[in-house]
């Protein structure tokens, strides 16, 4: 007898996903720490008067909306792909206004964009996700 394969689970694709947003947290940290981030910070508030904190806040927004998506992927909860989309939406929106005020990183802009078209995509019609995150707010993963 043929035991049928389930497409259920953190595997996969799905890894992809989970680095996805590792990778990201690590580059909205580096661009908040380090001196490039600091840079566009600075000409941001010199030349549109945008207060750098407004713009940290944007940031570390990216940041814990990355941080809540992996949580509820971990707990395999059902409003992951909701949040998940949300944040990769954001995280776009963020960046192509950056990009069109600094007047740079279209490229890096460009790759933004076409991974979350990508992760969307996949979160929508993937099998594994629709079977992997069907656990409610109140359900616990053992």
């Amino acid at each position: 007898m043929e035991k049928e394969e389930t497409l259920k689970g953190l595997g996969g694709w799905l890894i992809f996903v989970q680095i996805g947003f590792i990778l990201l947290i690590f580059i909205e940290l580096e661009f908040l720490f380090f001196p490039y981030g600091q840079s566009v910070i600075d000409f941001l508030e010199q030349v549109y008067h945008v207060p750098s904190l407004i713009t940290v806040i944007f940031y570390s927004l990216i940041i814990l909306f990355n941080v809540y998506a992996l949580l509820l992927m971990h707990q395999e909860k059902k409003s992951f792909v909701w949040w998940a989309i949300f944040s990769l939406c954001y995280n776009v929106f963020i960046n192509a206004i950056l990009t069109f005020m600094v007047f740079e990183g279209f490229i890096i802009l460009l790759f933004i964009l076409g991974t979350a078209v990508l992760g969307i995509v996949y979160l929508k019609k993937s099998n594994r996700v629709k079977e992997t995150f069907v656990r409610q707010r109140g359900d616990v993963k053992f």
